[in-house]
């Protein structure tokens, strides 16, 4: 069978693309910039900075984000419930001439930043995972026994093998910080009086990580005409 390297070459590119958009229309926002203000830097692919892993540098830190959407809906069958485990790659490729080992064997970072996306993609459920850390107590347990957790195979072409770890197994056993992340809303103001206020269905621009108000001309709940006056709003 001939193997479509360039197909999948460019799912990849659309997985990444679809990663970096929630790094910086939630992480960004509502992470980076509220916990290391002035002081983070996302680290652009081929940067020699780049090498370990390591995504974005905050507070002198190296971290790797990996960043799952809900459970099927790539497939376009989401499941009803989330995640309760995280994949951690032991091979990125095991397709045969081109194996490579996975990012838990060449991982040279301070910390996983692991986000599971809701069903909306409105909300990141965050663990922010201490790796050298999890990266001695995951092979130590492997050490004992092989067989600690189920082993799954991707079925793209580079059939990626991961070890399937219960969320519940690392943060007891490895230093871990849980947190959630809302999509920064949409926020619109009102040209007349200059009230502003999150409107359902409101348009709004999207600007290096910050929603930016957009004008709207309808009246607003603070100088909308009272029933029966004469007054109007231009």
């Amino acid at each position: 069978m001939t193997i479509d390297w360039d197909a999948q070459n460019a799912i990849f590119i659309t997985n990444n693309k679809w990663q970096a958009a929630m790094r910086n229309e939630i992480l960004v926002p509502r992470y980076y910039r509220v916990r290391f203000p002035n002081n983070f830097e996302i680290i652009p692919p081929g940067d020699e900075r780049a090498k370990g892993g390591c995504d974005t540098v905050a507070g002198g830190k190296r971290i790797d984000e990996k960043i799952v959407q809900w459970p099927g809906k790539n497939k376009g069958q989401p499941r009803a419930s989330a995640y309760d485990a995280f994949a951690f790659e032991l091979m990125s490729c095991t397709t045969e001439g081109r194996e490579k080992t996975g990012w838990m064997f060449s991982n040279e970072v301070d910390y996983i930043l692991y986000c599971f996306a809701s069903l909306d993609e409105d909300r990141l459920d965050c663990f922010l995972i201490d790796f050298p850390a999890l990266h001695r107590w995951f092979f130590a347990t492997l050490a004992r026994d092989q067989n600690t957790w189920p082993r799954w195979r991707s079925d793209q072409i580079n059939q990626t093998e991961c070890c399937v770890v219960p969320i519940d197994d690392v943060v007891h056993n490895v230093q871990t910080e849980h947190f959630v992340l809302e999509r920064p809303k949409v926020v619109r103001f009102c040209r007349r009086c200059s009230s502003t206020g999150v409107l359902k269905g409101a348009i709004g621009e999207f600007r290096d990580g910050e929603w930016i108000a957009v004008p709207y001309e309808e009246p607003c709940s603070t100088c909308q005409p009272v029933v029966g006056s004469t007054s109007h709003h231009r």
